[in-house]
């Protein structure tokens, strides 16, 4: 495996799970809509780079 396959999955593995653990977070605080959105755009790109769009949606970190 390559280097960079490798840092590929390493880092998707830890968005999935950052992404995880941020959701379970919002669910016990109000945020306001401003960090709802930006919190929205901080996943956007990461999820395109990562094919993780459906799995954020499905999180609800991402809006459909």
């Amino acid at each position: 495996m390559s280097p960079y396959i490798r840092w590929y999955n390493d880092r998707k593995n830890f968005y999935k799970i950052f992404a995880e653990r941020w959701a379970a977070w919002a669910e016990d605080v109000e945020l306001s809509p401003l960090e709802a959105t930006g919190m929205s755009k901080f996943f956007k790109p990461i999820a395109k780079r990562f094919g993780l769009t459906q799995y954020f949606v499905e999180l609800g970190v991402l809006a459909e």
